[in-house]
């Protein structure tokens, strides 16, 4: 039974050796583990968040709507270029727009600073994946659970990206630990502290203002699991909890402590646009997600379980064994109430047709959380032994596969065949080799810290040099080089065509036209100005051009492959007004 004081800080450990830790402090404890953590997301976050361009769509959507929100001082209504950004709500642009005026980077074209809100989210997730794996079970599971978190290339993904998928994350575990704690002290027969419903309610607030009502399904639909787990626990082995311990949440404060935290905004924007936000935020982002395969990102049921082996690696070693595992150990109020965390809202996103690997991050922790319990356990049965070492073989083919695979991107994409991009495949295999094995020869918990190390070592160079260096998937970056070296920087700049937003970014472009009679007619009102023309559309803009008796010249042209639809070879071509003879 853990203390009182235990209970009141939400950490209620199991027992553990009788060693004198004020004697013998654990490297997995107090704030040697925080501080391994920072330092293994700052290995893994911080690469490439400079070198790397503007990556499509969604970052770059974002990225732009922050810089049009600081160039305008409106930041209530979120825009690309002239039209309203109404799928998100307002909190990632306020969390960029910071980031922005804090480092000092507001006329910067690069997406660095906008970037820092994920790298920092992402590190703030972790750190609160190891605060509430300690209230539930033991600090070597915790530090385990937060560094397979961190590790895995899903978050890796996400904490590069200026979107709000790592911020959210962040306020999530923060949510959840706090109704954790919650949740444990109830099962303790003790009442929660006043400040975990707060915090609860505070991070609702947070994660709407992030991403709408994600967090608040996860949370609501981890509350049904729990009450109804709870009813099926045999009465001659625990008590059920039942559905009292929800008043420890303080509904009657917390509920309008989170209104108090969004209805400004939400009521300012629907004024200042005429409610056309939250009417296009519907029909136009959230019903067509529930409704049908929206953009053509569709999948089966049990895409998720398909494609966890790549976006949970290196914790998907064992992963699928550790939640038959959590099954069986569901009796445990730690092992149940991530179980209440993961297995609902899993279920939920199998079921929505649109589908994308990110969806099911908020899950993460919880995975990672039973994962490291698994490993860590002091007796495995012998089947669940089997099971292992069948996951950890398919794991280590995954590993090869995937190495090989970014290898082979590199070479194609990149210059050409070179040491370091074969680097990536080399890393994967000695990781496969040594986790496998590891965990074949039943050491686990080795197999596990194996495959974190390993995933600095593959990620950090294909984030910091490799990826960056595939010319052709950054036709944006080229433009951006052309620009400026024919001296155009900081002209009156548009684009004609269907251009991703990477190259509204990266270009600062004034304008996009669909016509080439609005191309032809911008380059003839400034005469200074500068045109990127995408694909079809050059020839038609030279004919329009010819029409007006508008001189044009091409300065620079250039290729690339269009990622975000289907990789489509894309040509762009420069154009200004020819100078007129004297």
């Amino acid at each position: 039974m853990a203390s009182a004081s235990q209970i009141a800080t939400g950490i209620a450990r199991e027992p553990q050796s009788p060693i004198n830790v004020a004697a013998s402090p654990r490297w997995d404890e107090g704030w040697r583990a925080y501080a391994i953590l920072g330092l293994l997301c700052a290995a893994l976050y911080l690469p490439g968040m400079v070198s790397t361009p503007p990556v499509d769509r969604d970052e770059a959507y974002f990225a732009q709507s922050t810089r049009q929100m600081l160039a305008t001082g409106d930041y209530v209504r979120p825009l690309f270029l002239d039209r309203e950004r109404d799928r998100k709500p307002i909190g990632i642009y306020w969390l960029q727009a910071a980031s922005v005026m804090l480092t000092g980077e507001r006329a910067t074209a690069d997406i660095w600073p906008y970037r820092l809100p994920s790298v920092m989210g992402a590190a703030i997730a972790v750190m609160l994946t190891y605060w509430v794996g300690v209230g539930l079970f033991r600090p070597r599971d915790a530090m385990l659970g937060a560094a397979l978190l961190a590790a895995s290339a899903l978050m890796v993904v996400q904490a590069g990206q200026a979107k709000t998928d790592a911020p959210l994350l962040a306020s999530l575990v923060w949510a959840q630990g706090c109704l954790a704690c919650v949740y444990r002290a109830a099962g303790q027969r003790r009442r929660a502290s006043a400040r975990y419903a707060a915090g609860f309610w505070i991070a609702q607030g947070v994660g709407i203002l992030l991403k709408g009502p994600v967090l608040p399904l996860v949370s609501a639909s981890t509350i049904l699991a729990l009450v109804a787990m709870d009813r099926w626990l045999p009465r001659d082995e625990q008590l059920p909890i039942g559905a009292g311990w929800l008043r420890e949440l303080r509904w009657w404060w917390g509920l309008p402590l989170m209104l108090a935290m969004i209805l400004p905004w939400m009521i300012a924007v629907g004024i200042l646009t005429n409610w056309r936000f939250f009417v296009g935020a519907l029909s136009d982002d959230m019903l067509p997600k529930l409704t049908r395969s929206y953009e053509s990102h569709g999948g089966p049921p049990g895409y998720y379980f398909l494609v966890g082996m790549a976006s949970f690696w290196p914790g998907s070693i064992l992963a699928g064994v550790a939640l038959i595992r959590s099954v069986r150990e569901y009796r445990s109020d730690g092992e149940r109430f991530c179980l209440a965390w993961l297995v609902p809202t899993w279920l939920i996103f199998e079921l929505i047709p649109t589908k994308l690997p990110h969806y099911v991050l908020p899950v993460f922790p919880a995975l990672a959380i039973l994962t490291a319990r698994f490993i860590t356990a002091p007796a495995i049965p012998a089947f669940m032994r089997r099971l292992a070492r069948a996951e950890a073989a398919l794991w280590m083919a995954t590993t090869v596969i995937i190495g090989a695979g970014f290898s082979a991107i590199a070479i194609k994409l990149g210059e050409g065949f070179s040491a370091l991009n074969l680097l990536t495949f080399s890393s994967a295999l000695l990781v496969a080799i040594g986790a496998g094995y590891a965990s074949w020869s039943g050491r686990m918990t080795r197999a596990a810290w194996i495959g974190v190390v390993g995933a600095v070592a593959v990620f950090a160079p294909l984030r910091q040099w490799i990826i960056p260096n595939l010319g052709d998937l950054w036709p944006s970056r080229a433009a951006a080089e052309a620009i400026a070296h024919v001296g155009a920087v900081g002209k009156p700049l548009a684009i004609l065509g269907n251009p991703e937003p990477s190259l509204v970014f990266s270009l600062n472009a004034q304008a996009v036209f669909d016509d080439p009679r609005s191309g032809a007619a911008f380059l003839e009102r400034k005469p200074d100005a500068m045109l990127i023309a995408i694909g079809e559309s050059a020839p038609a803009l030279e004919k329009e051009a010819g029409r007006r008796n508008l001189r044009v010249l091409r300065l620079w042209s250039g290729h690339g492959f269009d990622y975000s639809k289907r990789w489509r070879r894309v040509e762009l071509i420069l154009f200004a007004r020819q100078p007129e003879s004297h």
